[in-house]
């Protein structure tokens, strides 16, 4: 379209079916990034919302470095690293290196965010771990705002 610019469109028009998705978002980073006991932030990302829900997906590949056993909790937060948890997993693996190495998925639902939504992926190591010892790496947080 002429005289158009930018990189996002979003269809406003009350032809788009109700849930159809209207803005979405990714966040994608490789690399490995260790972790601990404290929970810690692995990702980030913020949409522009019509005021629908917005379904959000976090995926990460955890390795243990280490030959304890080990489970680690993966959340989605709305708005910051202590904010709700909109969804939540917990896994255990067993193993060291290439042995110990799982990719593992997260999925929530937001019914009520704000204009400007951030949501954020967190890990953290609830059992067996010390300091630096695991890795989270092919971290990715995908969000699609549904249609209101």
């Amino acid at each position: 379209f002429a005289g158009v610019s930018g990189t996002t469109l979003r269809a406003t028009t009350p032809d788009v079916e109700d849930n159809a998705i209207t803005n979405s978002g990714l966040y994608s980073n490789n690399a490995a990034e260790g972790f601990t006991t404290t929970e810690e932030e692995i990702g980030s990302i913020t949409i522009t919302t019509d005021g629908g829900p917005v379904a959000v997906w976090g995926l990460a590949t955890l390795q243990k470095v280490n030959v304890e056993n080990d489970t680690f909790a993966l959340a989605i937060r709305k708005d910051s690293i202590s904010g709700s948890i909109l969804g939540s997993t917990n896994v255990a693996i067993k193993g060291s290196g290439e042995d110990g190495l799982l990719a593992q998925t997260v999925i929530g639902f937001d019914s009520s965010p704000a204009a400007s939504q951030t949501y954020k992926l967190t890990i953290v190591a609830t059992v067996g771990t010390t300091a630096s010892n695991q890795l989270a790496s092919n971290r990715r947080l995908i969000a699609m705002n549904l249609k209101k």
